[in-house]
């Protein structure tokens, strides 16, 4: 517990210092920072899933959910959106025709192959870290006041570190703002930024709402549907000079 501890301090540090030299350095080159600075953020929570503060953390904002749950159809709605935009066809689907639109729009192939690269990439990455990060029997038991014998039915809680809705929704839509706004003007871009992260706050207030995923599964999500998109915009970024030359009239 000590290393772990110390591990992450040091990646807290770590995150720190790069978001402030990526709000300096702005550009691909503070993308790729912010990125970088993400992705610490990620793993801290990773190795903190089972500490007491975080624990504490996850059963408060739980168990405000379930004051202010309202009434059963309120419930049950929700539920049944929050299970339409989580499947995993569905998020395909509109990662492959965005990408396809946003293509043929800048008549480049490329555009496609990085929204649906970063979609696929959070997908990957989302399995990968459910698989590696796992809620102890003695921390399900307390987030859920559960008895031994009740354990068995939260088991399924286990491993739901990062949320794939909070990724699948940041990465997509993240991607699709980067390619729209590229090379336009800061209103266009601040929009397109309100958009997305009003549309990522609403999935991860859902999320929660609907007892699907708990405080860090959501901002593990963001952290790493941030990373993501962060390091995408780089790329577009790195890309857009090319495409222009190519096509002078088309992408602005």
């Amino acid at each position: 517990m000590i290393a772990i501890n110390i591990v992450g301090t040091a990646l807290i540090v770590a995150a720190a210092i790069l978001i402030a030299a990526a709000v300096r350095s702005r550009g691909r080159a503070g993308m790729m920072l912010l990125s970088a600075a993400l992705l610490s953020v990620l793993i801290v929570l990773a190795l903190q899933i089972n500490s007491e503060w975080m624990t504490d953390l996850d059963t408060s904002v739980r168990k405000w959910f379930t004051t202010h749950e309202g009434s059963k159809g309120l419930r049950n709605a929700s539920r049944q959106l929050f299970a339409f935009i989580g499947r995993p066809l569905h998020v395909a689907i509109a990662a492959v025709l965005s990408g396809v639109l946003l293509a043929w729009r800048a008549r480049s192939p490329l555009r496609a192959v990085v929204v649906i690269g970063a979609v696929g990439t959070g997908a990957v990455l989302e399995r990968v870290f459910k698989a590696l990060v796992t809620r102890t029997p003695d921390n399900l038991s307390k987030l859920y006041d559960a008895s031994p014998q009740d354990l068995a039915q939260i088991a399924e809680h286990a491993h739901t570190f990062p949320s794939g809705h909070v990724i699948g929704t940041a990465t997509l839509l993240g991607m699709i703002a980067v390619c729209a706004a590229v090379g336009r003007r800061l209103s266009a871009r601040t929009t397109w930024a309100a958009f997305v992260l009003f549309c990522v706050l609403f999935v991860a207030a859902l999320a929660l709402y609907v007892h699907a995923h708990l405080f860090a599964d959501v901002i593990g999500g963001m952290a790493l549907g941030g990373s993501i998109v962060a390091a995408g915009a780089a790329l577009i970024n790195a890309l857009h000079p090319i495409e222009r030359r190519k096509r002078p009239a088309l992408g602005r």
